[in-house]
């Protein structure tokens, strides 16, 4: 691997500013919306996650690149649909229980 005296990120008019392609680490609450939204919709969660928590689909990637921290708001409402879904998931749960009950015929 070359090393090079070059920053990671460049300075421009006294401004640290991300190369291109280059993504900032995610933060631990950032991490877990990622892998909270993957979990629930597949690869293309960002969207549908979008849509379910009423933040922008813009918001919700640039958050998911690194580019933007989660407020506090936005952690809230995307707490309001995992809340959702796990009340839905287990519902679902319950039901399929039921009928794995019913064909084994116990």
């Amino acid at each position: 691997m070359l090393h090079t005296n070059k920053p990671v990120m460049p300075v421009i008019n006294g401004i640290l500013e991300p190369r291109e392609g280059y993504r900032r680490p995610l933060g631990g609450r950032e991490q877990r919306v990622v892998d909270a939204g993957r979990a629930l919709y597949g690869e293309r969660w960002m969207r549908r996650l979008a849509q379910e928590s009423g933040l922008s689909h813009s918001f919700i990637t640039y958050v998911a690149h690194g580019d933007r921290r989660l407020s506090k708001a936005a952690e809230a409402k995307i707490l309001a649909v995992l809340d959702r879904e796990i009340r839905r998931l287990a519902a679902a749960t319950r039901q399929l229980l039921d009928i794995r009950s019913e064909l084994a015929g116990r």
